[in-house]
């Protein structure tokens, strides 16, 4: 049975899915306007398709960790790591209640490629 910290992180990842949806959407929208190919490359129209694509290849990351995170919510593993089995922090679900690693498995996995942040220090809860 869920408690209720479980019922509202799930309701978070639903309403972080439509969010990042309508995001992804208006990124989507703003790339068809196009940049025309012949202004200079300094130009603030090619700038701005540069930051939409990041922000949309961000959004779609996005949208499959919270995609994952509500898989396992089905599965009945959500709040467990998938690398090790250990429960995931209650503080790093509620920061981010799309993961599905612990914070020392997400940064092993981090640093593998190159990409170590500790941007806190929550570990995985005994």
């Amino acid at each position: 049975m869920k408690n209720n910290t479980s019922v509202v992180r799930i309701e978070e990842l639903h309403k972080q899915k439509t969010e990042v949806e309508d995001d992804i959407k208006r990124f989507e929208a703003q790339l068809k306007v196009g940049v025309d190919p012949d202004i200079d490359e300094a130009d603030p129209g090619l700038t701005l398709q540069t930051v939409t694509v990041a922000l949309l290849r961000n959004a779609r990351r996005k949208i499959e960790s919270i995609e994952r995170a509500l898989a396992q919510v089905k599965t009945g593993r959500y709040g467990i790591c998938e690398i090790c089995g250990q429960a995931i922090a209650p503080e790093r679900l509620e920061i981010f209640p799309q993961s599905t690693l612990c914070v020392s498995c997400k940064s092993k996995q981090e640093a593998k490629n190159g990409r170590y942040r500790a941007a806190y220090s929550v570990v995985c809860a005994a």
